[in-house]
């Protein structure tokens, strides 16, 4: 039974080793003439120090028989061989290993950007921005930089072998046939103590990364750790988790160990006796010392070789972990169902009717349960509810950003769960918490979202009508750099470039998340004066905690415990002296 657990496990692992080898390796085939130009500019390369072992053997050789025009000539054709290997070099170094790295990068993000953009919104939002952008980041950038090392390093350990057996040939074929099987057998030792480095690799990453998380949880709570005293609390943890990390780090560093000894050790001894007996061959005058300088040339080329393979394999062990990390997020994560498949959403007048809706983050947690509700089209509706109510859970459901797990969602009469969402999106524009302005120049983020580049006229009036003439007094105007998530900008300012952009896009059905949470009263009205222009034709939903920026909506919804518990217009509902109208009165200055 146990011999038949081993065999399926390594059964598997040569699976996974294969499926993982091929995924790998598809922008070498995918990129032939690139691939095929890397090899060439390799084995050139690669020539540069046996270039010297043969041009050292041949003056050694010529000077052994005092051939003084041999030796001249051989130092002609060696200084133009470094020359030529010099600017060879520089070709490799600076202009084709860049720009391979760059193609190689592009094909993956040609893969990975689209796939990414195919997961579904209610796996990734568990995961955390954070945490998404250095998956994605650092996996492209090692896999990109990987693929280029491969061919380089493997290329270049093949031209040194095969060279190493010609010059050892020349000498012995016996301890050429030595030579091969020994530097198999340290391969595969090799291969046997990293992957089982390679478990506790994986171990360390997992402690470590909890290492870092304590650490920012300290840095992050500082005040609350220091009101509860719960230092030593900390502390303790952090001694946890640093001893399972010395215990992991322990157990790998003998295989590590072990993985970088035993083929120094084959090495070397394998020199020590070649070298004695071909010693023992050149006093007996049956060798001459032109041959011993280049087999001993050749195997301290060896050396530097296997190091260097040793190095690349130690690195790519560790930086694939961060590839699969990447490889993981895209195979294992939910993707959107029915993207560009299911059928072609027809926008009507925006009428929305929620049937039995229940949604939660996990099973234990519900935000919804059977909630039933309909919102009018082409009318600006307000959906207000306590803090955690589920409000920008609700809006994020109607947007499609994410799937409910129960009930239904029609627009217009059709069901969200059978349209396809790039369809959807062409008439829907949700603007979150957070403003929608990304790295790039003003102009770059106003024209994001259309497909035909607005006149100089028609911009001026959207920046006019959404009250943004803040942009020419910025630095450049137009095309001021507004630096990562818009930092450059006031709160404000991002809010009314966000809903310039909405002007532009032009859409039949608006949703708004809290968009005026992080203003000041003044900054407040201005953009709820733009909203108003905006909001003409339209069907708008808003989720407001300020009740300032919805009492002109057509209908107010007041939603407690995932039920409507008071609906009408701002009027009427004060009229009604209950929910909203004790909201008001908590509201100072309304």
């Amino acid at each position: 039974m146990i011999e038949g657990i081993i065999h399926s496990y390594f059964f598997m692992q040569e699976r996974a080793f294969l499926r993982n080898l091929t995924h790998f390796t598809y922008p070498l085939w995918r990129n032939k003439v690139v691939t095929l130009k890397s090899i060439i500019m390799y084995c050139v390369w690669s020539f540069w120090p046996i270039g010297h072992v043969f041009f050292i053997q041949r003056i050694i050789s010529v000077l052994e028989n005092s051939d003084k025009e041999a030796f001249i000539q051989t130092m002609f054709y060696y200084g133009v061989y470094i020359i030529l290997m010099e600017v060879a070099e520089y070709i490799v170094r600076k202009w084709w290993r860049v720009e391979n790295v760059n193609i190689y990068r592009r094909t993956i993000q040609e893969d990975v950007i689209p796939a990414f953009s195919r997961l579904s919104n209610n796996s990734t939002e568990t995961i955390g921005t954070g945490k998404l952008i250095s998956i994605m980041e650092k996996g492209i950038d090692v896999w990109a930089i990987s693929l280029n090392q491969i061919l380089e390093n493997v290329t270049r350990n093949l031209v040194v072998f095969f060279f190493a057996i010609y010059m050892i040939i020349q000498f012995d074929y016996r301890y050429a046939v030595i030579f091969i099987f020994l530097y198999i057998g340290i391969h595969i030792v090799w291969q046997y103590f990293n992957s089982k480095s390679l478990i506790y690799r994986r171990k360390r990453q997992v402690y470590w990364n909890e290492y870092v998380r304590r650490i920012v949880r300290i840095i992050m709570n500082k005040f609350e750790i220091l009101q509860t005293q719960k230092i030593d609390y900390e502390i303790q943890r952090l001694h946890q988790i640093s001893n399972s990390l010395y215990k992991n780090t322990f157990t790998m560093a003998g295989y590590i160990h072990w993985f970088f000894r035993i083929a120094e050790w084959g090495v070397v001894w394998f020199r020590f006796f070649v070298i004695l007996y071909l010693w023992f061959l050149v006093v007996d005058g049956e060798r001459s010392i032109s041959i011993l300088v280049g087999v001993f040339g050749i195997l301290i080329l060896m050396d530097g070789s296997i190091e260097r393979s040793m190095k690349f394999f130690k690195d790519f062990t560790k930086g694939f972990s961060t590839i699969e990390k990447m490889w993981n997020l895209l195979e294992n994560t939910p993707q959107i169902q029915g993207y560009e498949t299911w059928k072609t959403f027809k926008h009507k007048a925006g009428e929305i009717s929620i049937k039995n809706l229940s949604y939660g983050y996990d099973s234990n947690n519900p935000v919804f349960t059977d909630l039933s509700l309909n919102i009018s089209g082409s009318k600006v509706t307000a959906l207000v509810w306590p803090s955690g109510g589920g409000k920008s859970t609700l809006v994020k459901l109607i947007a499609g950003y994410v799937r409910q797990d129960e009930g239904n969602i029609l627009v217009d009469i059709q069901n969200l769960k059978e349209v396809s969402l790039k369809s959807y999106y062409a008439d829907v524009w949700y603007l979150t918490q957070e403003p929608s302005v990304f790295d790039g120049t003003v102009k770059e983020n106003l024209l994001y979202a259309v497909k035909k580049d607005p006149t100089k006229k028609e911009l001026e009036e959207t920046i006019s009508q959404a009250h943004c003439k803040f942009i020419y007094d910025l630095p450049n105007g137009l095309d001021t750099e507004i630096g990562e998530r818009g930092v450059k900008l006031s709160g404000w300012q991002k809010q009314r470039l966000a809903i310039a952009k909405i002007f532009l896009k032009n859409p039949k059905i608006i949703i708004l998340d809290e968009p005026t949470s992080a203003l000041d009263s003044h900054s407040e009205q201005k953009i709820t004066e733009a909203m108003h222009n905006l909001f003409q034709w339209r069907t708008v939903i808003i989720i407001a905690h300020r009740l300032q920026t919805v009492k002109h909506a057509d209908d107010i919804i007041v939603i407690d415990n995932g039920e409507v518990i008071e609906r009408g217009t701002h009027t009427s509902l004060i009229k009604k002296d209950g929910y909203y109208k004790e909201m008001l009165d908590l509201q100072s200055g309304f």
